[in-house]
C-alpha cells in the first residue's frame, strides 16, 4: 500500500510538471522553441508539449482550459482571456522576382491590394485576420483569394514559384528576402505592425513553470520595429 501511494504521488507530481502549450504558426516557428529551451535549462524536469495551430484555435484551447498557456498573433484577444504582449511583428506583401510588382517604383495601395487575388492563410489565422481588418478599416472589400494555404512554408514556396503575391510575417520570409527568392512590395498608407501575445483564462492565476515561461517570453520579447532592417510598411 505504501508503495502504491508513493507511485500515485509521483504520477501526480509528474502531471503537475506538465506544461501544455498551443501557439499560432509564426510564433511556433520562430519564437516559442527558444522560450521553451530557456525554460528547460532552468527547470529540466518540466515536460512540455506544444500544439501548433492558428490563433483562433489557440484562443479556443486556452478558453476551455485544455492548455496552460497560448500564444497568438491575432489583432484582438478573445473574450474571457487575459493576455500579455510578448513582442511585435510586421506583415509584408511579397511576390516572386519575376512578378510585375517586383519592378514597380510606386508602392501598392490598399485598393489595389484588395482587388488582387492573393495567396492567403486559412480562416482563423492571425495573419489573415490582421489583413482583413486593415482592408475593412480602409473601406475596401478583398476579392476571392487565389489560394488558401494553412502553412507559412507552403505560402513561401508558392510565392517563390510565381503563383502570386501574398501577405506574410516579415520574420517568416526574412531568409527568402535575403537570398532573393522573393521580393518585398512596399504598401502605401497603412501600418501593418501587430502585437504578439500570450493568453490564458482570466480566472486562472499563473504559477510555477507557466509563470516562468511567460516571464522568459516577456523578457526576451521580439519587437520587429526595433530589430527589422527591412523597409517599413506604410
Amino acid at each position: 500500500m505504501d508503495s502504491l501511494m508513493a507511485g500515485a504521488a509521483a504520477l501526480r507530481g509528474d502531471r503537475a510538471d506538465d506544461l501544455r502549450l498551443a501557439s499560432s504558426m509564426t510564433l511556433a516557428e520562430h519564437f516559442v522553441p527558444r522560450w521553451i529551451g530557456a525554460l528547460q535549462r532552468r527547470s529540466p524536469d518540466v515536460c512540455v508539449s506544444l500544439k501548433v495551430t492558428n490563433s483562433e484555435q489557440v484562443g479556443a484551447l486556452a478558453a476551455s482550459g485544455r492548455i496552460s498557456l497560448g500564444f497568438i498573433e491575432a489583432p484582438s484577444v478573445p473574450s474571457g482571456l487575459s493576455s500579455r504582449q510578448v513582442g511585435s511583428d510586421r506583415l509584408v506583401v511579397v511576390c516572386a522576382p519575376q512578378h510585375a510588382w517586383a519592378r514597380r517604383r510606386e508602392p501598392v495601395d490598399l485598393e489595389e491590394l484588395a482587388r488582387t487575388r492573393l495567396i492567403v492563410r486559412e480562416v482563423g489565422s492571425g495573419t489573415r485576420e490582421t489583413l482583413e481588418r486593415v482592408l475593412a478599416g480602409a473601406g475596401v472589400e478583398p476579392v476571392r483569394p487565389l489560394m488558401v494555404l494553412d502553412a507559412n512554408a507552403a505560402m513561401r514556396s508558392a510565392v517563390a514559384e510565381g503563383a502570386g503575391p501574398a501577405v506574410l510575417s516579415a520574420v517568416t520570409v526574412q531568409e527568402d528576402l535575403a537570398e532573393g527568392r522573393i521580393v518585398e512590395v512596399p504598401v502605401a498608407g497603412v501600418d501593418l505592425h501587430r502585437q504578439l501575445r500570450a493568453v490564458w483564462p482570466k480566472d486562472r492565476r499563473l504559477t510555477g513553470a507557466v509563470e516562468e515561461l511567460l516571464r522568459i517570453a516577456v523578457h526576451t520579447r521580439h519587437d520587429e520595429r526595433s530589430s527589422s532592417s527591412g523597409p517599413a510598411a506604410g
